[in-house]
């Protein structure tokens, strides 16, 4: 039996699954800040040493295999997620087979217990594309319930380091992040976290009046973007809140320092916390970074 191999239908399909297989691995090591062109490159690099590989083999056939598919993956984490660290590559390595662990499992269940299987079989590229990107879907929304089973979102109250940066002013807080706090500014819908009156005063440079003009609603400074937030608690009902957007917020996931850009602050009337754990609680927004 003669074999044709289409090395330009084998690349693109290799290397739609690898970018795949790279996105979800980076779910799994939360590595939010990887961009998408990195993700680009790292499946085109799997895909055309794979496809280089099958048109030119190794002569000894362990080393060919172990080549595929040791060496193959290795180099397009390198590529990807660019550690410099001989054992966190081999830890992304480990996760990227958990990750095409999971889509194998998920892709032999539709297969073998739906009758997606009669389409699979009569499958030709655009079929294969709208199938991948629906798996992709299928395995981001599996990866966020395990985080949240996890208590690694909204079902668990971390305390986090967060730097305040505005108008050359910078402080660093423990911010609580609660995924409770869903407040959101009226006009443009961008998320609102909540400081304690001291930190507020401490950013504004205005502890002489600052109790007065946020009582009274007056502008706090002709320069600072001041917003009414309207709120529901357990203590009060169709509360207002005032606000005003800080420059920038940083927080720091696992030593790794995270801009997440400028933030409304929504200024709490006294202290969050009694024994002063916190002094800020996060929107739930930030689970993005998480």
């Amino acid at each position: 039996m003669k074999y044709v191999f289409y090395a330009d239908i084998f690349f693109v399909t290799n290397f739609i699954m690898d970018y795949i297989l790279l996105k979800i691995t980076g779910k799994l090591l939360k590595e939010n800040q990887i961009h998408t062109t990195s993700y680009l490159f790292g499946a085109f690099s799997g895909a055309g040493i794979l496809t280089l590989n099958i048109i030119f083999p190794i002569k000894f056939r362990i080393i060919n295999q172990i080549f595929a598919y040791l060496v193959i993956s290795f180099i397009m984490c390198i590529v990807t997620f660019r550690k410099k660290s001989i054992k966190e590559n081999i830890k992304i390595c480990l996760y990227l087979y958990i990750a095409a662990f999971l889509s194998g499992g998920i892709l032999n269940a539709v297969y073998f217990y739906t009758n997606f299987q009669m389409i699979l079989k009569g499958m030709n590229f655009v079929t294969f594309l709208v199938f991948s990107a629906f798996s992709y879907l299928i395995i981001n929304y599996i990866i966020h319930i395990i985080k949240i089973k996890m208590g690694r979102t909204g079902a668990k109250q971390d305390i986090i380091k967060v730097i305040l940066c505005h108008r050359g002013t910078s402080q660093t807080v423990n911010a609580l992040f609660d995924s409770g706090n869903s407040l959101k500014e009226p006009i443009s819908g961008s998320p609102v976290h909540i400081v304690d009156y001291e930190t507020a005063d401490n950013l504004l440079k205005k502890s002489h009046d600052i109790q007065e003009k946020i009582s009274t609603n007056e502008k706090i400074s002709t320069n600072e973007k001041i917003r009414i937030i309207p709120y529901n608690s357990l203590g009060k009902k169709n509360g207002l809140m005032t606000a005003f957007e800080c420059e920038r917020v940083v927080i720091n996931i696992r030593g790794t320092e995270i801009d997440t850009g400028p933030a409304y602050l929504g200024i709490y009337q006294g202290e969050l916390c009694d024994k002063g754990k916190y002094k800020m609680i996060l929107n739930r927004s930030i689970d993005t970074w998480l």
